[in-house]
């Protein structure tokens, strides 16, 4: 994806087309619902990065809702990654007001896990 920000276009569609056979494989072998849930966030933030914002924020927002019940010891981490991701999203789809609340929450999360790289500021995205 950083790929297809650069401006390499057909990167995003390949990484697309990966993250939507990955999720398909995840549902498919009975994957831990944190598992389906990050490929949820990966496919999410490809369509929004493709000009399909609403479907895109929609799946982010249903990935992360499934990561959050992740008990296992790295679940907080992921967590982290995907609210990362969702904040990253909303703003790319004008959605202000999601991505603050996603931010309060990323960067509360970040610093109890003590995650520094989750508590950077994505300020190149505003």
């Amino acid at each position: 994806m950083k790929l297809a920000r650069l401006g390499y276009g057909s990167k995003l569609l390949s990484a697309t087309k990966d993250f939507s056979v990955a999720l398909k494989l995840r549902e498919n072998s009975g994957a831990s619902a944190a598992s389906v849930g990050e490929s949820k966030v990966d496919l999410g933030l490809c369509w929004i990065l493709s000009g399909r914002r609403r479907a895109g924020l929609a799946l982010l927002e249903e990935g992360v809702a499934m990561m959050r019940g992740n008990q296992a010891p790295d679940g907080n981490a992921f967590l982290a990654m995907g609210l990362r991701s969702l904040e990253r999203g909303a703003r790319i789809a004008g959605r202000k007001d999601i991505a603050e609340a996603v931010q309060a929450e990323r960067l509360s999360l970040a610093n109890t896990i003590e995650a520094i790289d989750q508590a950077r500021d994505l300020l190149w995205w505003r």
